[in-house]
C-alpha cells in the first residue's frame, strides 16, 4: 500500500555521537523529523502491508505518510513532481524581472562577470519598449503583480533614469490594476538617505547591498576605480536603507579568499545594532566563461559540486544565526530559479533578453529583445525545457530532484556545454541538506545526546595562493540511507 518517497533521505546520527537515533528528511516536502531506528524499521517493513503491522506500527506509518515519507506505492513520483514543478514555474501571477539599466559601474570589482562587457545605459526607445513589455504580461497574460528588480552595473549611476522608469511602470500598473513594488541590487555607494526616502515612495520595498568580509578583505574585492575603499560607503548606504527601506538584504559573495573572514563582518554588523534590520544572502562566486577580463584567480572558486561548497554554506549560516542574524531561505539553491521560470528574464541596457544574471551582455544566449516585441519563440522554449535536462535525474530516482531539477544552466554554459546539459551537484545536495537539518533541529538534538556543534562546526576554506587549490579539511559524511540507488 505504502513505500518510502523517493525523496525521503534517511541519516544515520551514529555519526554525531548518537547511534540508534535518525533524522529522516523529505526534499520534496522541506520536512524533517529526528526517530529511532527500531520505529522506522518497523514502519518501513510493514509500508507496503500496514494491516498485518503491529496497532502502534500502524499509527506510526499513517503519520510517516500523512507527512509525505511514505507514499502511495503505486505514485511515479517523478511525473508528479514535474507537473507541480510546471505549476509552480509556468503563467506564474507575479513576476520578478531584472532590469539592468546599465553595465556602466562605479567600483570594479574583481569577480564581476560584467567585467570587459561595453559599458552602455538604457535609451529612451529601450526605457518605452521595456515598460510595453511589462504591460503585455499583465494585459495579455494574467500577471497580477509586477516586482521588477533594478539593477546594473550599478543603477544609482542614473538616478533619473531610475526613478522616471519606477513613475511609468507605477502609473501603467495603476492604469491595471496590478500591483507594482521594487527590488533592487546596489553597491550603496550612491544611496543617501533622501534617495532613499525618494525611492521608498516611489515603492522600492527591498535593497540588497553587498558586504564581502571586514573593511580589510572587502576593499581588496570590491574596489574603486583608482583603487580606494568602498567599505565604508557602502555600510553608510546599508544604514541609510534601513531607516526607509523595508526589507534591507546584505548579500555576501565568498569564495575561497573571503569565506574566512565574512564571520567578522557579522560581527560587525551585530555590533552595530543593525541585525533585527538585516537577512543576509549568501552567494558563490562561479566561474568566469573563458576569456573573462575579471582579474580574480580561478583558483579561489569553489566548485559547486563538492561538499567543500556545502561546508561553507553552512559554516557562514550557522555563523550568521548565532550572531543574531536572519539568512535568506534561497540561500545554497533556488528552484525554480529565473532560468527555469516563466518570464524569468533579465532585459539588457540594449534590450536584448537573457534568462539568466550571469548572461547578461552576451548576445549568443539573448532569447529576444524588447525592442522587437518579445523573444524568438525557439531560443525560449528550448531554454525552459527543463524536462530535457532532467532525464538522467529521472532514470536514477535521484532524492535531490526537487531541491535541483538538474542544476544551474549557467554552470553548464560556463563549462562550454549546452544550457540543456544537467549540472549535477548530488555530492554537495547531500551534503548541504544533512547539514541545513542538523541546524534546524540543532537544540532538539542536543536534548537527545546528539554531539552538539560546534561554531563554526562546518569548516570555512582558507584563500590558496593564486593558481592553486587548496585541499578542504571536511567533517566526516555520514552514513546515508535513502530510497534512491
Amino acid at each position: 500500500m505504502w513505500k518510502i518517497s523517493q525523496f525521503t533521505v534517511v541519516h544515520d546520527l551514529a555519526c554525531r555521537g548518537r547511534p540508534g537515533l535518525l533524522l529522516v528528511l523529505n526534499t520534496a516536502t522541506q520536512r524533517s523529523m529526528v526517530v529511532a531506528e527500531p520505529t522506522w524499521a518497523a514502519a518501513a517493513g510493514s509500508a507496503a502491508c500496514p494491516d498485518s503491522a503491529e496497532p502502534s506500527t500502524r499509527t506510526v506509518i499513517a503519520a510517516l505518510a500523512d507527512a509525505g515519507y511514505l507514499v502511495a506505492e503505486a505514485l511515479d513520483e517523478n511525473a508528479g513532481f514535474l507537473d507541480g514543478f510546471d505549476r509552480r514555474r509556468l503563467a506564474p501571477a507575479r513576476i520578478n524581472p531584472i532590469i539592468a539599466f546599465t553595465t556602466d559601474c562605479n567600483i570594479a570589482c574583481t569577480y564581476c562577470y560584467e567585467e570587459g562587457v561595453r559599458a552602455t545605459t538604457m535609451t529612451e526607445p529601450v526605457v518605452a519598449a521595456t515598460v510595453r513589455w511589462l504591460e503585455r504580461r499583465i494585459v495579455l497574460d494574467g500577471v497580477i503583480e509586477v516586482v521588477p528588480n533594478l539593477f546594473g552595473g550599478e543603477p544609482l549611476l542614473h538616478r533619473r533614469l531610475l526613478t522616471d522608469f519606477m513613475t511609468r511602470v507605477n502609473a501603467m500598473g495603476d492604469a491595471h490594476s496590478a500591483t507594482v513594488a521594487y527590488a533592487m541590487s546596489s553597491n550603496g555607494m550612491l544611496l543617501t538617505e533622501e534617495l532613499a526616502r525618494v525611492l521608498a515612495q516611489l515603492r522600492l520595498r527591498q535593497i540588497q547591498i553587498s558586504l564581502d568580509g571586514p573593511p580589510a578583505v572587502h576593499d581588496q574585492r570590491r574596489v574603486g576605480h583608482r583603487g580606494q575603499s568602498t567599505f565604508a560607503q557602502a555600510l553608510r548606504g546599508i544604514e541609510h536603507a534601513c531607516r526607509w527601506i523595508p526589507d534591507v538584504t546584505v548579500k555576501v559573495n565568498f569564495d575561497r579568499h573571503n569565506a574566512a573572514a565574512v564571520p567578522d563582518l557579522f560581527d560587525e554588523l551585530a555590533a552595530r545594532g543593525t541585525a533585527e534590520r538585516l537577512t543576509v544572502k549568501l552567494e558563490a562566486i562561479a566561474h568566469q566563461f573563458p576569456g573573462s577580463k575579471a582579474c580574480h584567480p580561478s583558483s579561489y572558486v569553489i566548485p559547486p559540486e563538492t561538499p567543500e561548497m556545502a561546508d561553507t554554506y553552512l559554516g557562514l549560516t550557522q555563523a550568521a544565526r548565532r550572531r543574531g542574524l536572519r539568512v535568506t531561505p534561497d540561500t545554497a539553491h533556488t528552484t525554480p530559479c529565473m532560468y527555469t521560470s516563466q518570464w524569468g528574464v533579465i532585459i539588457g541596457p540594449d534590450g536584448g533578453i537573457s534568462k539568466c544574471i550571469s548572461l547578461v551582455g552576451r548576445p549568443e544566449h539573448e532569447v529576444g529583445n524588447v525592442l522587437a516585441g518579445d523573444w524568438d519563440t525557439d531560443r525560449y522554449d528550448a531554454a525552459m525545457n527543463v524536462r530535457k535536462k532532467v532525464t538522467d535525474c529521472v532514470s536514477e530516482k535521484c532524492a535531490y530532484l526537487p531541491v535541483c531539477a538538474g542544476g544551474c544552466s549557467y554552470e553548464s554554459a560556463v563549462r562550454g556545454m549546452s544550457t540543456a546539459t544537467r549540472f549535477c551537484t548530488k555530492p554537495a545536495l547531500e551534503r548541504y541538506h544533512f547539514g541545513r537539518q542538523l541546524l534546524r533541529h540543532e537544540a532538539r538534538l542536543t536534548e537527545l545526546g546528539v554531539t552538539p556543534l560546534g561554531d563554526p562546526d562546518f569548516s570555512l576554506p582558507v584563500a590558496p595562493a593564486p593558481g592553486r587549490a587548496p585541499t578542504p579539511v571536511l567533517l566526516p559524511m555520514p552514513t546515508r540511507r535513502d530510497s534512491a540507488t
